[in-house]
């Protein structure tokens, strides 16, 4: 049996429940594509796919602004995509893989793909700068790479489905951190949750550290491409991004968990 064809017997034809299992816990990653670096937006994943059918794609709009969207495959469209990915030379591969040794600020691209011979996610990393969406860059490193992690790597960068709809996690957090000085800061909007909302979360004060973290907002989930407009807006009218929250001048980042990484009761 080849590694796609075992692949699916574990995904077992689960596509009818997007969110769950069917043991009811939360769903297990079979596939995936993470980019880190130093400007991540929103969540390293750019693609996913669950035991359950779920496939969740984070994508950037022509205004810089992050969208997700999600589809429920079928057995044969799992199928279709893990036999293109060619997943038997991909589990040959090393673990690691450096493209430019000597500098130190590049992005690593990060694949994990379920082998069933080992029964284990295996991951493979490149750092380095690959295309993006099919757009090559002055400096890429793409022709560099070994061709059974292009091949999975550009099937996902560029993954789109007809039956796409956008998603969106039920809430998001929001690290809050101070941000000390005179600047200029954005007020964040009223009737927008804060750290004296349910569900937001307050660490003790340390007046030690002048950037301290001062807690998390968690915030409704409907909101994730306003929150991202006004962090924009701020930036573009104060050239930084300092937000005027509880009378204190902070920081934010948002940050959105897809399945997998929800806790317990999130």
């Amino acid at each position: 049996m080849s590694a796609a064809s075992l692949l699916i017997a574990v995904l077992s034809g689960c596509a009818s429940t997007p969110h769950l299992a069917s043991d009811g816990s939360r769903p297990e990653l079979r596939l995936g594509l993470r980019i880190t670096g130093d400007a991540v937006a929103l969540n390293a994943h750019e693609f996913v796919l669950y035991d359950t059918g779920l496939v969740i794609i984070k994508r950037r709009r022509s205004d810089d602004l992050y969208e997700f969207f999600s589809v429920e495959l079928s057995r044969q469209e799992v199928t279709q995509l893990l036999d293109e990915l060619q997943l038997k030379n991909f589990f040959a591969l090393d673990e690691s893989y450096d493209l430019y040794e000597t500098a130190s600020d590049l992005p690593t691209y990060t694949i994990e793909a379920w082998d069933p011979a080992r029964s284990e996610l295996r991951r493979v990393r490149v750092r380095g700068i690959l295309s993006e969406h099919g757009h090559r860059f002055d400096s890429d490193m793409t022709f560099a790479a070994p061709s059974a992690f292009v091949r999975v790597y550009e099937r996902l960068d560029s993954y789109s489905h007809p039956r796409e709809r956008p998603w969106f996690p039920e809430q998001f957090d929001i690290p809050v951190s101070s941000w000390p000085g005179r600047g200029k800061s954005c007020p964040w909007p009223r009737g927008w949750e804060d750290l004296d909302s349910a569900g937001s979360t307050h660490l003790p004060a340390r007046p030690d550290s002048p950037f301290a973290e001062l807690g998390i907002i968690r915030i409704r989930g409907s909101r994730l491409l306003d929150v991202q407009r006004f962090l924009d807006d701020c930036h573009r009218t104060t050239g930084e991004i300092r937000v005027l929250v509880n009378q204190q001048p902070v920081w934010l980042y948002p940050v959105v968990n897809l399945p997998h990484q929800q806790s317990d009761g999130s």
